[in-house]
């Protein structure tokens, strides 16, 4: 407690030092409390129900090419083995699962339900949050349901009434947190369902990172809310996701093995397997619920913890030479302590005291720069747009983490100052120290200076790269052209229309589109452009039938007869689309360059044939497009082709396209209105421009060259700032020489030189050190970058010039200072 306050006084009576040392620690605390809390939010955080380590996610691996017939989910690779994964299973595996087991004491499944049309007093929404459960899963996952009820096995049966259970954002959003909203009636695509729960906040259901379930539906409802997907339940479908809940005292290794034969039993006659072919059931930890965004996301997060690792070395480095300096200064201070008695031990422990304090008092205010920069970072919606929820709330891990880092920062940048400071000489102490004239150079404060600067040219570099990723990507030739756009979605197989007669209604609402001021042309497409959604099939070739399924693999498009005509995708060779390629006529196709150049090199691709077989082949090519992108920026080129929508016999949501001139707000306004003419129950979906869709896809990229530009500028305040305190420093541990070399006759500009001299070593040094590390760290964030090297020298050339110019004006106060040295007066003082 003495120390402390001790500690107190002692920092108290150098404002000026404490409040720079605890704003250079506040600013690396800060954000790395930041980005922890986002780790925290985003890979640590369990489901709030109890005992989430006893729950199991399943999962399956299988060789390449061995899959079901239809998949809905996430499919991954597995570097490692070479296999892929997914974490959906038919209906059929989950009543093999859900049979009496000795290692599971509840098994439950669910499927996300992509978009609805939501309906409650007349008001109608499109629902993309709503999830079809088994009937035990709430009471599986013991989830608290502190309004109502949750779901019953006896709910999910065919002649049960239709319920269903809400979440608490829901129920707070759409029906304004009334306790009466137990027995209000939610229509869904049509179907009426009496809501029987509320969960408890925090809960968002069992679904990626950032998704909430906002309504829950039993299984049995599916064929009501679905009654045009009639593949769903076959056992050729893989699309729910199953959970269990461990018995007590089991391993998911015994889950595993007691359910790997009830896998196979529920695929038997539906998926054949060649020799050499496998699939297997696995278990992963269900804790999290879904993990494969957490997974996608780790890597991205892991490359910003390290940013902002490297900007906390930056600020420990600066503070360390800070103290470094306050030591020197306090030389007779502690030689005086020691002629007292006070051994060496009792001054370190002093010093280390101030150290702590001063990392206390920046974590304090870090914590609140990390409120601040987390809320900030979310509103630039990363990762999952505005749809994408995360709580980040500060919980013990944070705090922890916090108090850990501050204990952490005040060791490592306390520790070498006070053993410098406490093995000073005590009768030269007692001189006042080193005389200015002929004064030793503090090896360490130079090498943590030329570490600073290091650090500082890692970050600019890294900064370089993710800025010229954007640029690059914002860049990309698309082929078609993006401006002038207008894109939205309708489903219209919710408000009961047919499969068959979803083609006429969205050429209805195209022709009244068609006819809006400002609308130039109307299209609409099975998947929409640059979206992230891809459609891929393997087709017949003619002529290549010895090639291999995934080597037959083309990304799709079913696309109205005006489609390529309103984006202003070049057509190369052959026709476009007409209103005669209709259901009932000759199936046609429209491929890009890269799949004639890979099938038909050097060959006319017009009138070849492709088809669901070799014996099969009843599609004749008739145009050639040029390559463009349909998925995203990074998509390299690969065979794609167009086919005409109404020839598409699964077509479902309609992906609208309108070319317009002149201003946007009032087309949306009349485009809205027009729609609702012609359906009033059928809700417009995602309605921005090509260009926001564009945007949407470039969230990550945006954010890291911000973050990195941020942490690059702070780390280069941070070194400039303490390039300026040791040069200041030397200059006046160096009057004496300086005073002695002007009166000899040295001119003004060789004490400049001097000085700058001194500047430009550290400096180039730094900038040395610094090269070779980024050539080396930046290797690991390959894949992250676009149409650059790691090792680009426009960046490392930019970084570095750009560091040694802030190095050379953090120099001018310092040199300026240097030739106002009065020699008289410095001689004197000698």
């Amino acid at each position: 407690m003495l120390n402390l306050r001790f500690a107190l006084r002692q920092l108290l009576r150098s404002p000026g030092f404490t409040l720079v040392t605890v704003v250079s620690l506040a600013l690396g605390i800060g954000a790395n409390t930041a980005i922890f809390s986002l780790v925290n939010g985003m890979l640590l955080k369990k489901l709030p129900v109890p005992e989430p380590e006893q729950l199991v996610l399943f999962n399956w691996a299988a060789s390449e090419g061995v899959g079901p017939r239809s998949h809905s989910g996430y499919s991954e690779p597995i570097p490692a083995t070479g296999e892929r994964t997914s974490t959906s299973f038919s209906l059929a595996t989950f009543e093999h699962f859900r049979a009496p087991s000795e290692s599971l004491r509840d098994v439950f499944a669910f499927a996300p339900l992509w978009q609805l049309n939501a309906s409650w007093q007349g008001q109608a929404e499109n629902l993309r949050s709503a999830v079809t459960v088994s009937g035990n899963y709430h009471q599986a996952l013991g989830v608290r349901i502190p309004l109502g009820r949750g779901l019953r096995p006896s709910d999910d049966t065919a002649d049960a009434p239709l319920v269903a259970v809400i979440s608490h954002r829901y129920w707070q959003k759409r029906f304004g947190g009334s306790p009466q909203v137990l027995n209000e009636i939610l229509t869904l695509n049509g179907v009426p369902f009496s809501i029987v729960g509320v969960t408890a906040p925090g809960f968002n259901g069992t679904g990626q990172v950032g998704e909430v379930n906002d309504v829950y539906v039993p299984f049995s409802a599916y064929r009501l809310i679905e009654p045009g997907n009639t593949e769903a339940t076959e056992p050729w479908a893989w699309s729910i996701r199953i959970m269990g809940r461990m018995a007590d005292g089991v391993t998911r290794e015994q889950v595993n093995a007691e359910m790997a034969g009830r896998f196979a039993a529920s695929y038997d006659g539906h998926l054949n397997l060649e020799e050499g072919e496998h699939i297997r059931l696995r278990t992963a930890s269900g804790n999290t619920g879904l993990n494969e965004d957490r997974r996608r996301y780790s890597s991205s997060l892991r490359i910003l913890a390290a940013i902002v690792g490297l900007v906390l070395l930056v600020a420990c480095a600066n503070v360390a030479n800070l103290l470094l300096a306050r030591g020197a200064a306090r030389e007779r201070e502690l030689a005086v302590r020691i002629a007292l008695g006070a051994s060496r031990a009792r001054l370190l422990a002093q010093l280390l005291t101030e150290s702590l304090l001063l990392s206390v008092c920046g974590a304090a205010l870090g914590l609140l720069i990390s409120l601040w920069a987390r809320d900030a970072f979310l509103a630039l919606q990363p990762f999952g747009g505005s749809d994408f929820t995360l709580n980040l709330a500060l919980d013990w891990r944070v705090l922890g983490f916090t108090a850990g880092i501050a204990v952490l920062t005040g060791v490592l940048f306390g520790t070498l100052p006070a053993l410098r400071a406490t093995r000073r000489d005590v009768v030269q102490g007692f001189q006042g120290g080193h005389k200015t004239l002929g004064a030793p150079r503090s090896r360490l404060a130079q090498t943590l200076m030329v570490l600073q600067i290091a650090l500082s040219l890692v970050l600019l570099v890294g900064a370089g790269l993710f800025s010229r990723t954007l640029a690059n990507l914002a860049r990309s030739d698309l082929a078609f052209e993006r401006d002038h756009l207008l894109l939205f979605a309708l489903d219209a197989m919710p408000a009961g229309y047919e499969r068959n007669e979803l083609d006429a209604a969205y050429g209805r609402v195209r022709d009244r589109l068609t006819s809006l001021p400002g609308v130039e042309s109307v299209a609409f497409s099975s998947v929409p452009l640059l979206s992230g959604r891809r459609w891929t099939s393997s087709r017949a070739i003619e002529g290549h039938a010895d090639l291999p399924e995934d080597e037959r693999t083309i990304v799709m498009n079913g696309v109205s007869p005006e489609f390529l005509d309103t984006v202003q995708w070049p057509l190369l060779l052959g026709r476009n689309f007409t209103v005669a390629d209709s259901t009932d006529a000759p199936r046609v196709i429209i491929v890009n360059q890269a799949f004639a150049d890979r099938y038909f090199p050097g060959e006319s691709v017009i009138g070849r044939r492709l088809g669901t077989s070799d014996d099969n082949l009843d599609t004749e090519i008739v145009g050639v497009v040029t390559d463009g992108k349909t998925t995203n920026l990074r998509e390299i080129r690969r065979p794609a082709a167009f086919v005409p929508h109404a020839q598409l016999p699964n077509a479902r949501a309609g992906h609208f396209v309108l070319r317009y001139q002149g201003a946007l707000a009032p087309l949306q306004r009349a485009l809205t209105a027009a729609v609702q003419e012609i359906e009033p129950t059928l809700p417009i979906i995602a309605l921005r421009t090509q260009n926001e869709q564009i945007n949407r896809l470039l969230r990550e990229e945006r954010i890291f060259a911000l973050l990195t530009s941020s942490f690059g500028l702070l780390a280069l305040l941070l070194a400039a700032v303490g390039l300026y305190g040791l040069l200041a420093y030397s200059v006046v541990r160096r009057t004496g020489e300086i005073g002695l070399r002007m009166a000899l006759g040295a001119l003004p500009s060789g004490v400049r030189w001097l000085i700058l001299r001194d500047c430009l070593r550290l400096a180039v040094l730094g900038v040395l050190v610094g090269a070779g590390a980024a050539a080396m760290l930046t290797r690991l964030v390959t894949s992250q970058l676009y149409g650059l090297s790691p090792l680009d020298p426009a960046v490392y050339v930019s970084s570095s010039l750009v560091l040694l110019a802030v190095a050379l004006a953090a120099a001018l106060i310092p040199v300026r200072r240097a030739t106002r040295v009065d020699p008289m007066v410095a001689l004197r003082a000698e």
